[in-house]
């Protein structure tokens, strides 16, 4: 299967669209965490073995739910991707935490587990595979205080 040419924004800010709208199913607000591009590894979708010119973009976001609104919080994420068709699992974790992984049909991929705390969740959603069509062009990622610019060409650290 051909991979999609996407420019590296694009597919964070493609990423950032879909967790955005599970904004309502979650029952508190998300917290933006972040996005950014990252290799395929072997918990997101369809790692391609180490390809150089291959890349996932991941979204992160945090909801404050409350320990005791956590676990309905996962439910209905649960039951919304299955009711949307996706392939989706809920599994518990110890001390009375869970975990939910889907997969669209479009191949993007959630997780959604409880905080360390328990008092909220922790949101990540994949994209499916793509190639950057401008490698030189480097980009770090979106974050809350909004896009970070790529470092200064010849700027040492």
């Amino acid at each position: 299967m051909a991979l999609e040419a996407v420019r590296e924004p694009d597919a964070a800010r493609r990423a950032m669209a879909r967790g955005e709208a599970l904004a309502g199913v979650v029952g508190a607000p998300l917290e933006f965490a972040g996005a950014r591009p990252d290799a395929p590894g072997p918990v997101d979708a369809d790692a391609d073995e180490g390809r150089p010119d291959v890349f996932v973009a991941v979204a992160l976001w945090t909801a404050a739910t409350g320990a005791e609104h956590m676990p309905a919080a996962l439910e209905r994420l649960h039951e919304h991707w299955r009711a949307h068709g996706a392939d989706a699992v809920l599994r518990p974790l110890g001390r009375g935490g869970a975990r939910v992984s889907a997969r669209d049909a479009d191949g993007f991929a959630y997780t959604a587990e409880s905080r360390q705390d328990r008092a909220g969740i922790v949101l990540r959603v994949v994209t499916p595979r793509y190639t950057n069509p401008e490698p030189g062009r480097p980009f770090v990622g979106i974050f809350a205080q909004g896009e970070v610019p790529p470092p200064e060409a010849g700027a040492g650290g």
